[in-house]
């Protein structure tokens, strides 16, 4: 009944119900829903990164700023002069040119 509506055997193992399946003559299609709906895969989003202090997040957020903001003044610079890295920021001129 499965086979011919579609249903893989990859998605009939990963769902458990070939073992729901196991020993049993008959099944209703009800039954079927009815367990996978119970037993339905979850999925969960998990951050297991550190979390900040506030002071932290102050810091990451100020410098996160400065930077879109050197970006954007940098992209300005180009498009309307022409210039380069070391023209638009003198003082930065020392810089490895990777950081631009």
């Amino acid at each position: 009944m499965l086979k011919k509506a579609g249903v893989k055997d990859a998605e009939i193992q990963a769902t458990g119900l070939d073992k729901f399946l196991e020993g049993k003559k008959a099944v209703s299609r009800d039954e079927i829903v009815k367990y996978l709906e119970e037993n339905r895969v979850g999925l969960r989003e998990v951050n297991r990164g550190a979390k900040l202090t506030p002071e932290k997040q102050a810091e990451f957020d100020r410098i996160n700023e400065e930077l879109r903001r050197a970006r954007l003044e940098l992209s300005e610079a180009r498009n309307g002069n022409n210039l380069s890295a070391e023209d638009a920021f003198p003082a930065h001129a020392g810089m490895n040119r990777a950081l631009w």
